[in-house]
């Protein structure tokens, strides 16, 4: 039998939006009862927490690889870059504000990030929302995980009487930040989806990058050979061709 003196759902969502510095290497599981294979992401994660910034609630860095793919994301005061698929793609407000908009997609490029969700002031906010839905239901608790006791803050979606999602956050007792998520998507139907996400804190992961200088020193050779307005035939010899598509001529 254990015992834990649970904190509040308030006193969690302050914690995990004031996390700073934070950092992690993260597992990111998706599986799915039609195909046997999942699709598993190693990502490390490391965030500081903002405030005073009105466009996301910290500035990180989301180090991501997938087999032999890999790629970035980098916000930091109102700039974005995102490297994937040989590509490095930026927006800043001081060129265009529009793409950081509340009223786009996912909240602005800076919240719909990928695997931007899965920082801890991201958490946050997430759980926030939660709280205000009528269509969610939360419950706090705890559980064992890992030969220790976790906090388990656990909630569903119903939408039209019917269960759409089902997320458990395990949470370390000490800090609230996270250990364990699990999300069930459209629990028991055709288009069922599962993802799994493990967390391991780290104690350093190194200097956050939040200037351009300091992300192109971290990432030389994507700035120097992927960025746009370098992009031209002198830097290409010994690369892949980029992709590209046109209409064939019927």
């Amino acid at each position: 039998m254990f015992f834990l003196l649970l904190a509040s759902l308030p006193s969690i969502i302050q914690t995990l939006g004031s996390a700073a510095p934070y950092a992690a290497d993260v597992k990111f599981s998706v599986s799915m009862p039609q195909t046997d294979t999942d699709v598993v992401y190693d990502i490390r994660l490391a965030s500081l927490s903002t405030p005073a910034d009105t466009l996301a609630p910290c500035d990180y860095l989301i180090d991501w690889t997938l087999g032999d793919t890999s790629g970035f994301t980098s916000y930091f005061g109102g700039n974005l870059y995102r490297f994937r698929d040989s590509r490095l793609a930026e927006y800043h407000t001081s060129w265009d504000a529009a793409p950081f908009e509340a009223s786009r997609a996912g909240g602005g490029v800076q919240r719909a990030a990928q695997f931007a969700g899965l920082l801890p002031q991201f958490i946050a906010g997430e759980l926030a929302a939660m709280q205000d839905d009528p269509r969610y239901t939360i419950a706090v608790g705890e559980k064992r995980f890992g030969g220790a006791t976790a906090i388990e803050v656990s909630s569903r979606m119903e939408v039209g009487g019917a269960v759409v999602q089902e997320k458990t956050y395990l949470l370390d007792p000490e800090t609230s930040m996270p250990l364990r998520v699990v999300t069930e998507s459209n629990p028991a139907s055709i288009t069922e989806q599962t993802i799994v996400t493990d967390y391991t804190t780290l104690a350093d992961a190194g200097a956050l990058p939040r200037s351009e200088e300091a992300l192109i020193a971290r990432y030389p050779e994507v700035f120097e050979n992927f960025r746009e307005s370098n992009f031209s035939i002198e830097n290409l010899p010994g690369r892949p061709l980029p992709a590209f598509a046109l209409p064939t001529l019927t």
